[in-house]
């Protein structure tokens, strides 16, 4: 269905769900499209870069692989949802290692972490090779 016929059935299901009073207040009408595979790598990739941000603040680098990375897009993705679940994903498995390694100086300044794929999730590793300052 192109764009302007789907954009009308949307303003017909509209009109029958809701009062004229309330739909004049609505300036727009936006239809999502759900993300492509691509899009929703680059989701990630954004959100992790945001991680890296906020921890090179401490003197910390971490890589991910891409095993973590697709287990990140395997676990955050659902299509009924979009991307937004992936935020909790990376907040709940990868911000959350990260501040308790931190907490207990498992992780400190000048540390680069490798994180990968374990057994039951991301799993977080100090990297032999220290970080070149």
């Amino acid at each position: 269905m192109d764009e302007g016929r789907l954009l009308e059935s949307v303003h017909d299901a509209l009109k029958k769900a809701f009062r004229h009073e309330f739909l004049n207040r609505i300036d727009d009408t936006i239809i999502f499209h759900p993300l492509t595979q691509e899009q929703i790598i680059r989701v990630v990739d954004l959100m992790v870069e945001d991680v890296q941000g906020r921890l090179s603040e401490r003197g910390i680098t971490f890589v991910l692989t891409q095993a973590a990375s697709r287990w990140l897009i395997e676990e955050g993705f659902e299509p009924v949802f979009g991307g937004r679940p992936l935020r909790r994903v990376i907040q709940r498995h990868l911000e959350s290692q990260f501040s308790k390694g931190i907490l207990t100086e498992d992780f400190r300044l000048g540390d680069h972490v490798i994180v990968d794929l374990g057994e039951s999730g991301l799993a977080l590793a100090n990297s032999p090779e220290a970080k070149t300052a």
